[in-house]
């Protein structure tokens, strides 16, 4: 009665062992490839991180208590604002460009200034113009100056600075432009 039961042979058995091994070891492949996909991409931005709270600060200049800004025009329906201030780099490294996002009632302007570059150790006066694609920008509430470095094979990187974030009680205080005479060659 023990002569008609059927077994695998061992040639079929060593075949599929091989082949369940094979599909584990890709299945843990695909995995740790993710995973250090993941880890090296959590690394590079880490360093992003590292390089803007260390090697990055920008401070607003002022000169007796006063800060050196001013307001050049508030935007209408029909023209953009400005506003013009010196900015010194007290970091470590050069500053390539300047993102600058303007926050209204209406819209929100956000844009990158790629000819306001401003070296280490430098002092350098600087007008940004703002309006919104669509409606303008009305009723400033609040003014974001972030400094932008070059990232070296990563491109350019964004740091943000909350020192160089003004809000709308100290915008109405700031003084006009025509009314100074610190930002004429700027």
């Amino acid at each position: 009665m023990m002569f008609f039961k059927r077994a695998v042979s061992p040639l079929i058995a060593t075949v599929l062992l091989v082949m369940i091994t094979v599909s584990i070891g890709a299945a843990v492949m695909v995995v740790i490839q993710n995973v250090a996909q993941d880890g090296i991409q959590s690394t590079v931005t880490q360093n992003e991180l590292i390089k803007c709270g260390s090697d990055v600060s920008a401070e607003v200049l002022t000169v007796s208590s006063s800060y050196r800004i001013c307001i050049n025009a508030i935007p209408t329906a029909t023209t953009a604002g400005n506003f013009t201030l010196f900015l010194e780099n007290t970091g470590l490294k050069d500053i390539s460009a300047w993102r600058v996002m303007v926050i209204g009632e209406s819209g929100v302007y956000d844009a990158s200034s790629q000819g306001l570059a401003l070296s280490k150790g430098a002092i350098a006066g600087m007008r940004f113009s703002f309006n919104g694609t669509g409606p303008n920008v009305a009723n400033v509430s609040t003014i974001r100056l972030a400094p932008e470095i070059d990232g070296g094979g990563s491109g350019t990187i964004t740091c943000i600075e909350p020192n160089l974030e003004f809000i709308s009680d100290s915008i109405e205080n700031w003084d006009l432009c025509s009314a100074v005479t610190w930002d004429n060659n700027i």
